[in-house]
């Protein structure tokens, strides 16, 4: 089980998303490679899907690699992280220094500036 204090000292992406997302689907892709990018440095990547279920996600997975966790929104978490962190836009991603701390928010359209956050957050 993936929990905030078993990836203390890693610096990881969070996730709150839909598979469903046209825009998500979209951006998987680019997620990839910034993934692939920085696998060397530790770099985790964490997924909170809003609509998580057998179906959607063979059919998201069937022609795409699953390359990190996606968590479980049936356990029910998911309502309680997007009014944690105050979600209003799918997909949004927080990254996450080494020391547990929120670097930045990202808005759905902010994929470039994620490469620029995750080269400063690895580099420390």
């Amino acid at each position: 089980t993936l929990t905030r204090d078993s990836l203390l000292g890693t610096p990881y992406l969070l996730e709150f998303t839909r598979l469903s997302n046209t825009l998500y689907q979209e951006q998987y892709e680019e997620l990839l490679v910034i993934r692939q990018l920085f696998d060397a440095t530790g770099l985790e990547i964490v997924t909170l899907a809003g609509d998580w279920t057998p179906v959607l996600r063979d059919a998201f997975f069937e022609e795409r690699p699953r390359l990190w966790v996606f968590a479980d929104s049936a356990s029910g978490g998911w309502e309680t992280a997007v009014e944690r962190f105050n979600i209003e836009q799918i997909p949004t991603r927080l990254l996450i220094d080494r020391q547990g701390r929120i670097h930045r928010k990202y808005g759905p359209f902010e994929l470039d500036a994620i490469l620029r956050g995750v080269q400063q957050v690895t580099a420390e």
